[in-house]
């Protein structure tokens, strides 16, 4: 098997047993942080821990990170960045429910054999019109900060 071939394997394999030994809180939980990737927040965080299985991400560094970035803001700029939050509040709330109806159909799975395949494909498209509705958010906001 190829390096990557092997990876893909191992890859998938953690995937379906944490998911077969998880629950559908677990499944529900995400990271809002997360659906910012768009624009390298995330992976700037993540990179130092690449290939360096000593290393561990400060809990307390989004927080201190996000600090430092709002404090060398106007306060136009500031205020937002802060209505992100209410912006996004109502997408990252329906982000919740539907990761949860996706995630009870696809349990059904480990005692039945067949779910209502139709039924998670729609609620993964309004999880990816969320996510873009999330990400477009992001988009508008930071074009205002720019020109204040």
């Amino acid at each position: 098997m190829s390096r990557d071939m092997h990876v893909a394997v191992i890859t998938y394999a953690s995937e379906f047993f944490g998911w077969y030994e998880g629950s559908i809180e677990a499944d529900v939980y995400f990271c809002p942080e997360r659906h910012g990737t768009y624009f390298g927040s995330f992976y700037m965080k993540d990179m130092p821990a690449m290939g360096n299985p000593d290393y561990s991400i400060p809990t307390e560094l989004t927080g201190d990170l996000g600090d430092a970035f709002l404090s060398v803001l106007n306060a136009s700029q500031r205020a937002i960045i802060e209505e992100l939050v209410d912006a996004q509040r109502d997408a990252l709330m329906e982000v919740v429910e539907v990761r949860e109806d996706i995630s009870v159909e696809l349990r059904k799975l480990i005692t039945q054999s067949s779910i209502d395949e139709a039924y998670v494909l729609e609620r993964s498209e309004r999880y990816g019109e969320l996510d873009a509705q999330i990400a477009a958010l992001y988009v508008a906001h930071s074009r205002r900060s720019t020109s204040v």
